[in-house]
């Protein structure tokens, strides 16, 4: 007797249902209906939809962890950018020597004959195209981690709360007028208020 799993599925009937709508996915994708799919493997069309719900589950799971994947590794990227931003900054803002040999140059041996050398030292303040750099990569964080989405939304609703005052009569026309000059049109007209 076949042993079973939690839920009283056996092995045998698991493999089976997985087999099935791996079948199930292949052919729903190249365009056979529920009830088309339900003929080709004798069951009800009601099981070929839990087939499907199942399978976009599934489907949902693995791109939210390939999703996941994408982001991390992204970030991953941006982070060694970013140190490597810093590192060039850094060097940027060292002293540079600067030797500068003048002589006479023996053009048989194309060795300099005679002469000295001069040694200058260049202060340097630092390259600012390395900071942008890391600006740059603190954006692309932000971005990913959805920062900006939420300042977004939270703007959204500020302006919302605006609106609703407005239609209530809890903020007169004159106050948005002279607290929010630019966008005190906008708020009238969201707010079907003649101003």
């Amino acid at each position: 007797m076949a042993r079973m799993k939690s839920g009283g599925v056996t092995p045998q009937e698991e493999l089976n249902y997985t087999e099935r709508r791996e079948q199930v996915a292949r052919m729903y994708l190249q365009g056979k209906t529920q009830n088309e799919l339900a003929a080709q493997f004798g069951v009800n069309q009601s099981t070929i939809s839990r087939d499907l719900e199942a399978i976009r589950l599934q489907w949902q799971e693995q791109a939210l962890l390939h999703f996941d994947e994408i982001k991390a590794r992204e970030l991953a990227r941006i982070d060694r950018l970013e140190r490597e931003y810093w590192e060039a900054w850094e060097e940027s803002k060292k002293d540079a020597e600067i030797v500068k040999q003048i002589g006479t140059l023996d053009s048989e041996k194309g060795k300099l004959k005679a002469g000295k050398a001069e040694k200058t030292i260049k202060v340097r303040s630092g390259n600012p195209s390395f900071l942008a750099g890391v600006q740059w990569c603190i954006e692309q964080r932000l971005k990913i981690f959805g920062v900006y989405e939420a300042i977004k939304i939270r703007q959204i609703d500020w302006q919302d709360e605006i609106v609703e005052a407005l239609r209530n009569g809890d903020i007169d026309a004159e106050t948005i007028r002279a607290a929010y000059p630019s966008l005190a049109a906008d708020f009238f007209r969201k707010a079907g208020v003649d101003a």
